[in-house]
């Protein structure tokens, strides 16, 4: 009977340990898209529009990434970015 639960709670924690892990990618694909974000506003202070707006491109495809991977999540779901160039 000990064994049985030994057992249990391995097979439990196998099965979550995939969770935890694409929340760890979510969260690292989130903080790309920040550091991308801030670049691309020094980038833009500092005139190199064309820089900045390739990071924001950048920044947009990580955080599409971000809501493959975990469509629940609610950082990567707090607004839709609808960025288009002129």
């Amino acid at each position: 009977m000990k064994n049985s639960g030994v057992v249990f709670a391995v097979c439990v924690f196998f099965l979550l340990f995939p969770a935890f892990a694409g929340a760890a990618d979510v969260k690292a694909l989130l903080g790309e898209a920040n550091t991308l974000f801030r670049s691309a506003d020094k980038d833009f202070m500092s005139g190199k529009f064309d820089t900045a707006w390739e990071s924001v491109q950048k920044a947009k495809e990580t955080i599409s990434l971000a809501k493959e991977a975990d469509p629940s999540n609610s950082r990567s779901n707090a607004g839709s970015i609808n960025l288009r160039k002129k």
